[in-house]
């Protein structure tokens, strides 16, 4: 068989916190050669970004409107570097504006690259809870569609869900969700640490944060903030406490996360968590990672299209793998709400 060639393939992304005419430029110039750059949080004026100079690069953005202010927020734009053999093929582009979320599919070589901008909990754009769910599930559905596809995934972005130390597998410390779920999602993938660490403890809305990590686990990805050996200490990507000058960690958080298919774990040549640089952005750190890529170079099915959905609406084992997932987030978030009414521990609440 022939073997098929390598690609080093190098991403960064960071959050801009609005100000990415001013702080485009600065990252391009801080990260050389990078593959693609993934801004989120633009704020995109119309047509700001025609004071920049992409030459070289392919531009998707993705916004949305931001009522009684006349601009947009929560946007995420996205710069493509065109001699990157992954993308000289092509790339099929999904703009979910609502959730805020850009996919790129290179199906010739067998990727999804998934960026995304999640409004946090306290936005004024979305209430607190339902929203932020509603977002989850799409993105999930995306990576379902994706992986059903034979698809290799890269996602990266500010999510907005604070997950603390927890893991993307039915079992590990402070989770045991009983034997249903272990039987039917699995465990630890061979060769992927199955734990991760993080300096950033806090769960907040617990029901989404388990929604997150037990999609991720069922689709096969892994989170590799606090598990690759270059962020072993788990780092804070967000920084508010920058605004407040406090030192000790108050005010930070583990809110943007690179996630990948776990199958890529063993190509990862680098991930980090890069100090805060106030030339960059007012409080959160830029994530680089480096993959060595093997290219895939499938050929395109005949008559292929986007489609209008993330995920094949007849596809019978598709929607029932869906289906199966919805099922046990609908029964985590009853199990959590119980819990909170009637002081459960979780072992307690499985028995009942």
């Amino acid at each position: 068989m022939p073997v098929m060639p390598t690609q080093i393939f190098k991403g960064v992304a960071i959050n801009v916190c609005g100000r990415a005419v001013e702080r485009v430029p600065q990252v391009l110039a801080s990260y050389p050669q990078y593959d693609f750059y993934v801004f989120t949080e633009t704020m995109w004026e119309d047509g700001a970004w025609g004071s920049l100079n992409l030459d070289g690069y392919l531009v998707h953005h993705c916004t949305r409107p931001y009522s009684g202010h006349g601009r947009v927020s929560g946007g995420i734009l996205v710069l493509l570097r065109v001699t990157c053999p992954v993308f000289s093929a092509g790339v099929r582009v999904q703009l979910d504006v609502h959730s805020g979320i850009v996919w790129l599919h290179a199906d010739k070589h067998s990727l999804t690259l998934a960026f995304v901008y999640f409004s946090p909990a306290q936005s004024a754009l979305y209430s607190r809870g339902v929203l932020n769910r509603e977002f989850v599930s799409k993105f999930i559905d995306g990576l379902s569609d994706a992986k059903a596809r034979g698809h290799r995934l890269l996602c990266m972005g500010d999510f907005n869900i604070r997950t603390g130390c927890m893991h993307e597998v039915a079992y590990g410390p402070g989770i045991d969700l009983g034997p249903d779920l272990h039987m039917n999602f699995g465990g630890p993938q061979p060769g992927v640490p199955p734990q991760r660490v993080s300096l950033d403890t806090r769960v907040e809305d617990r029901a989404t944060a388990l929604s997150l990590l037990l999609g991720l686990h069922a689709t096969d990805c892994i989170m590799l903030n606090g598990r690759w050996p270059g962020d072993t200490p788990g780092r804070y990507t967000c920084h508010s406490a920058a605004h407040s000058g406090h030192t000790d960690g108050r005010g930070c958080s583990v809110v943007d996360y690179t996630i990948i298919s776990s199958s890529l774990y063993s190509c990862v040549q680098h991930f980090s968590v890069e100090p805060m640089d106030p030339v960059l952005s007012s409080d959160h750190s830029a994530s680089c990672i480096h993959l060595s890529l093997q290219m895939h170079n499938q050929p395109t099915p005949a008559g292929m299209r986007v489609p209008k959905s993330y995920r094949p609406r007849g596809d019978a084992q598709v929607d029932a793998y869906l289906g199966e997932l919805r099922t046990h987030q609908d029964h985590l978030a009853t199990l959590l709400s119980d819990m909170q009414g009637g002081g459960l521990s979780i072992a307690d609440a499985l028995q009942q």
